[in-house]
């Protein structure tokens, strides 16, 4: 949890001085070395160890002859210019003209010291000899040919070095970013998307600005490669996180910037996804009540219009009583705004009007109410409930009748478009006479998902 460090000065047995302090775990740290020593290990896997190079110096360059031009006589020219090109030529031949290895870059550096050399050698021959012989045309097109050769040949060499430096470097630049887009792909496919962009690591050009061996320069392009993957890694894991948050709200529609989304911190994104499931269910809810309010606006319409209907028809002759059980007890009761209708086996029709079985019995051309205190003819099925005098089939009932087809109060009322008669505490009601429209209106969603699939 924590550590004390501390340091004391003492004059024998005496303390003279004393300081210390506490160090506290630094977990943002932690995790940095953690991921590095994971990337450290897969790095470690897939190693396969380079060639060991030993340290690169020059090897030694054979010795030019030393230039001897002396003038006998008047027009007599001694020289050893003969011997010292053919020396000057085969040397040339013995330069890398295409170096690649240290020991070749180091070798042909050293071998241009050595034609500089040769040139400042000629030169001063033949300013020696001008020195006593005012012109001999052979000796000096022979030394001008020769410092050229060496001139020349020594820039080709040093321009050549330089190029292929430069090559090496920008191809082991590409090797790293190579390198990275190969692991960013790998993860772009775990996270199911290319979701990473903004590295801070990966500048292989400044990582490797200044150095001069190729030891030094590939050390470096591997060492910000492993930094640059280790960044990477932590970047999908928090993405990763968060595509898992968002797949657990379980509204894919409500997340469209999803690319924006996943780079938040996580209590952000928390915060983002509990607004939108907030005003998503709110949403529904509104919608819900607007559906409800128009069924309930349609029923009304069509009991109003049924009433109207009914006012107008002519009144029907009176017939005899209904026969009934013993101990009932007669009476005109009105009818409800909305009755439940059951169908009884001798094919009349049973119209619950109360909790006190009120019924109707409707022949043809023959009305008569009568309320009972018990009934016989009165038969709810055995799954429908009594709610407020009105046969009911509550969710589980429907449930059951479908031979255990799980539906919501929510899909019934919002997508079949059946609203509920009732909330009972955690129980919903649909009247028994809705049922009917509940197959239909089922019946018509299946269709049109068979037609669209087909």
């Amino acid at each position: 949890e924590k550590v004390l460090f501390m340091a004391s000065k003492w004059d024998g047995e005496t303390l003279v001085e004393e300081r210390h302090c506490w160090y506290y775990p630094n977990q943002e740290l932690a995790a940095q070395i953690r991921a590095g020593w994971a990337q450290f290990a897969a790095d470690l896997a897939a190693y396969v160890p380079p060639e060991v190079s030993t340290p690169v110096v020059a090897a030694p360059q054979e010795h030019l002859p030393a230039v001897s031009v002396q003038l006998q006589g008047a027009l007599a020219v001694v020289s050893n210019l003969q011997p010292f090109g053919e020396a000057l030529k085969a040397f040339v031949a013995k330069i890398p003209k295409k170096p690649t290895t240290d020991q070749e870059f180091a070798d042909t550096e050293a071998a241009c010291k050595r034609l500089k050399a040769a040139e400042d050698m000629l030169q001063s021959a033949e300013d020696n000899a001008l020195a006593s012989m005012a012109d001999v045309e052979a000796m000096r097109r022979t030394v001008a040919e020769l410092r050229e050769l060496a001139r020349t040949t020594r820039l080709l060499s040093e321009k050549t070095v330089k190029a292929r430096k430069e090559q090496i470097r920008s191809d082991e630049v590409a090797r790293g970013h190579a390198a990275i887009s190969d692991h960013l792909a790998g993860l772009h496919r775990r996270l199911g998307g290319a979701y990473i962009t903004g590295l801070k690591r990966g500048d292989f050009g400044s990582a490797i600005k200044g150095l001069k061996s190729l030891d030094s320069l590939r050390n470096a392009i591997d060492t910000e490669i492993a930094a640059a993957k280790i960044e990477a890694n932590q970047y999908a894991d928090a993405i990763d996180a968060n595509l898992k948050a968002i797949a657990a709200a379980g509204a894919p529609h409500l997340f469209n910037d999803l690319r924006t989304l996943v780079l938040k911190q996580p209590d952000d994104l928390a915060a983002v996804i509990a607004q939108r499931l907030a005003a998503e269910q709110q949403r529904q809810e509104a919608e819900r009540e607007r559906i409800r309010q128009q069924e309930v606006a349609r029923v009304e319409r069509e009991h109003q219009a049924a009433a109207a209907a009914k006012a107008a028809a002519p009144a029907p002759e009176p017939v005899a009583a209904l026969a009934v059980a013993p101990a009932v007890a007669r009476a005109t009761v009105p009818l409800p705004p909305v009755p439940a209708v059951e169908h009884l086996a001798d094919g009349s029709t049973v119209e619950v009007i109360s909790e006190s079985y009120s019924v109707s019995r409707l022949g043809v051309g023959q009305v008569e109410r009568v309320s009972l205190v018990t009934s016989p003819m009165l038969k709810l099925p055995a799954d429908a409930e009594l709610i407020e005098g009105i046969p009911c089939l509550k969710l589980g009932s429907i449930t059951k009748r479908f031979d255990g087809l799980n539906f919501t109060a929510d899909y019934i009322s919002t997508v079949l478009g059946v609203p509920y008669f009732k909330k009972v505490k955690a129980a919903t009601y649909w009247r028994l006479s809705d049922f009917p429209s509940i197959c239909n209106a089922l019946a018509k969603k299946c269709a049109g998902m068979t037609n669209t699939n087909a």
